[in-house]
Parts: C-alpha cells; sequence; structure tokens
C-alpha cells in the first residue's frame, strides 16, 4: 500500500535531515519525497515536519512516528537481508564507505574485477573522513582503520599497513635517512587527525627512543602533506598506502626504513565492517571474500 512506501521515505528523511539527501540515496527527486510526506502527513491527519528552505524539524508526534517507521524500516532489511543471504548470485546495490585517501589508493583499484565477475552486483561508493552510522545511512560495508569498534557490528580484519617517514627524492644521503637524530634535526610535516601527536615512539637497534617533533605543518589529510613536501626540506610521517604511489615512482624515499613507530605511529589494521544480523547478504560476502583475497596480489610498495 502506497502509505507504507511513504512510511519508509518518511524514516530516511529523518534519518538523512534533509530532503534532498533522502532523495539522492533513494534515487528520486526531491519533488517525489515531498509529495510522500505530505501525503502521510494527510493520511495521518497530523503534522510531522516544521519545514523552511534552510532547515527541517521533527515535531513531537513526527518523533514517535518516526520511531514506527524505522522499526519497519529495520524489519523491511531483515527480510530483505535474509532473501539476499540466500540468493545464488549477488546482484543489486551495494552501499560501501571508506576513507578517502584508503578509498582512493587501495580500495578503488580491486573493485573493477569484483565487477566483471558478477554482472549483475552495482557499486556505490561513498569516500568521507568520518565516521559513518551504517543503519542510518543505509550503508552495507564500511571500510574502517579503527582500534575499537563499536557495539552492534561485525568487523573482519582485511590487513595491516604501517605508517612511513618519507621525504622528497635526492635530498638526504642514504646515511642520513637512517640516523634517528633526523627528526630532531629537520620539521615533520603532521597528520593532524585523531589520536596523532607531534610525539614520536621509535625502536632502533633494539632500543627505544621517544623524540618530540617539530611540526610547521599540520594537515589532516595525508594525500595534501605528500603534495606539499616536495617543496620543503622536512618529513612525512603518513599510511603507506598513502606514500606507496609515489614512492614507486621514485619521487619520495622513505627514511628510518630499519626502524619500528611504536604506538599511534604502530600497524593498524583495515576492517571490514557490517552491522550484525544471522543473515549476511551475499553481496556483502563477495566483497569481503575479493578484498581478503586481492590482498594477497596487491602490495603498498
Amino acid at each position: 500500500m502506497q502509505y507504507l512506501s511513504d512510511m519508509l521515505v518518511f524514516a530516511r528523511v529523518v534519518e538523512l535531515g534533509s530532503f534532498h539527501k533522502a532523495a539522492d540515496h533513494l534515487g528520486v527527486q526531491p519533488p517525489a519525497i515531498s509529495k510522500s510526506v505530505s501525503r502521510l502527513e494527510r493520511q495521518l491527519g497530523v503534522k510531522l515536519l516544521h519545514r523552511t528552505t534552510r532547515s527541517l524539524a521533527v515535531t513531537e508526534i513526527g518523533q514517535s512516528v518516526y520511531q514506527g517507521c524505522a522499526d519497519m524500516a529495520n524489519a523491511a532489511q531483515n527480510v530483505l537481508s535474509l532473501a539476499g543471504a540466500y540468493a545464488e548470485v549477488p546482484r543489486g546495490r551495494l552501499q560501501v564507505s571508506a576513507p578517502a585517501v584508503l578509498g582512493e589508493y587501495w580500495l578503488a583499484p580491486l573493485l573493477p574485477p569484483l565487477l566483471a565477475r558478477y554482472p549483475q552486483l552495482d557499486l556505490h561508493v561513498s569516500l568521507q573522513d568520518r565516521y559513518v552510522d551504517l543503519l542510518n545511512e543505509g550503508v552495507d560495508v564500511a571500510i574502517r582503520i579503527a582500534r575499537q569498534l563499536p557495539q552492534g557490528v561485525v568487523a573482519r580484519p582485511i590487513r595491516q599497513f604501517r605508517y612511513l617517514l618519507v621525504a622528497r627524492a635526492g635530498w638526504l644521503s642514504a646515511e642520513a635517512r637512517q640516523d634517528p637524530s633526523i627528526l630532531t634535526q629537520w620539521p615533520t610535516l603532521h597528520l593532524g587527525e585523531g589520536p596523532y601527536r607531534n610525539q614520536l615512539n621509535v625502536l632502533h637497534a633494539g632500543q627505544a627512543r621517544q623524540v618530540q617533533l617539530h611540526s610547521r605543518l599540520t594537515i589532516n589529510n595525508s594525500l595534501a602533506l605528500l603534495n606539499a613536501l616536495p617543496q620543503m626540506d622536512a618529513l612525512a610521517l603518513v599510511p603507506e598506502f598513502a606514500a606507496a604511489p609515489a614512492l614507486q615512482r621514485g619521487e619520495l624515499v622513505e627514511v628510518l626504513s630499519a626502524c619500528a613507530l611504536q604506538d599511534d605511529y604502530a600497524p593498524r589494521t583495515i576492517y571490514a565492517v557490517y552491522p550484525a544480523g544471522r543473515h549476511v547478504p551475499l553481496k556483502v560476502r563477495v566483497l569481503i571474500d575479493h578484498l581478503l583475497q586481492s590482498d594477497g596480489q596487491q602490495t603498498f610498495r
């Protein structure tokens, strides 16, 4: 019945906080979303939303109606997941979220073979450096780099990566690149996001050493750091998947390659995260299996 569809639309509008975002998510035009919500309001005889050209607020009764609509949407998703878990061929839309630089350099090159193998599967990938709420934003799988993961999700470890100290090629001698004192001699471009700090703990020749880095430039994006590095006599501390292309082209060199970085810059794990449930859709399983299988064929270096 039409009002059931309208209830699902209303739930998505509240969750995304915007008619336009709901329209993008559902693949329709914004006027269709507006008509759907208005039709539901007429059906129920109540005002669900206060709308202006710039804002959207849920009424008190709208909050109660939303909860019922959200429960219905979750029940419908469970039915779809149950069917998808037993489907013989993965098909339909798979919504994936990933951090921007990791998605660009590591994830994106792995996806075309998956699509070639499963012609009925459509991937919609969103690259964004923020926490994504899987259920409320309709994301099937999130690729995350994390030490702690929230309750209510399943996290499959895909692979690990290291943080590297790098410098532009031709600036430092091979001997200087392996001398830990270089950390105090030159500034280090700093990745200013998450828990990272200007303090670096290094394990060199079996000895632990703590260094206070001198950072004259802090940017919360590793690609931006690498774009600035060729113009500076400085080091950069970045994840290896970001530095790999420039290292392979010979534009960058690794510094202190014999040292092990500790604590905040110790090796991290890339996870595939999806909502917990009894039935995992086949399209989710084939993506994760593909990433695990591809890990042995693709290297960062």
